[in-house]
């Protein structure tokens, strides 16, 4: 990310279904076509009204559980601005509430317990000891005080996180394709904001 003329290049990153929210969307999906088929096999001709809102409520629900998973992000001047399925824009997570970032790693069978579910969100996250966590230039690594704290999420799998410790202990965790390049991006936008 390169200064311009009194400005911040932006990053474009994106964060991607893992196995676990292709499953979920892949389980919606059959167990919605099971129930279809079963309500049309037992109701005959008037069970069609029925087995159409179903397969649409199936079909809403499976586009949800998309979007929450497919997630792109736009690092910039103001902080990080996170979109759901790359169209719906969230609440940007303020730049002016960062105060370091680091790469995180978890194993990826400790995802869910973690965060409590996958995709964007928001819970108590268990917070990072220094082992697990690796600097990216030029700032310094930080762990927040107690077991856990409020942190805004966009995770689909474990493995290297991006980690965003904020000033009012508050936390960031990210799961981006290209974890260093996010993590660059955000230490970039942090320091032009100093």
């Amino acid at each position: 990310m390169a200064r311009t003329s009194g400005t911040l290049a932006p990053f474009k990153g994106r964060v991607r279904p893992g196995r676990v929210a292709w499953t979920r969307v892949a389980l919606t999906l059959v167990i919605g076509a099971a129930i279809c088929i079963f309500v049309l096999l037992t109701f005959g001709d008037s069970g069609i009204g029925t087995a159409v809102i179903l397969a649409l409520g199936f079909a809403g629900y499976a586009a949800w559980a998309w979007l929450r998973t497919s997630i792109t992000f736009v690092v910039d001047e103001h902080g990080v601005t996170p979109r759901l399925g790359g169209f719906f824009t969230r609440p940007t997570w303020p730049l002016e509430n960062f105060r370091t970032v680091q790469l995180r790693t978890v194993a990826p069978e400790r995802v869910g317990s973690l965060v409590g579910n996958i995709g964007l969100g928001r819970a108590e996250v268990t917070v990072s000891t220094m082992g697990e966590v690796r600097p990216v230039a030029p700032l310094k690594p930080r762990t927040l005080v107690g077991p856990q704290a409020d942190t805004r999420f966009a995770v689909t799998h474990g493995g290297e996180l991006v980690e965003i410790i904020g000033r009012d202990g508050r936390a960031y965790l990210l799961s981006p394709e290209n974890p260093r390049e996010a993590a660059e991006a955000i230490a970039a936008a942090i320091s032009f904001a100093r």
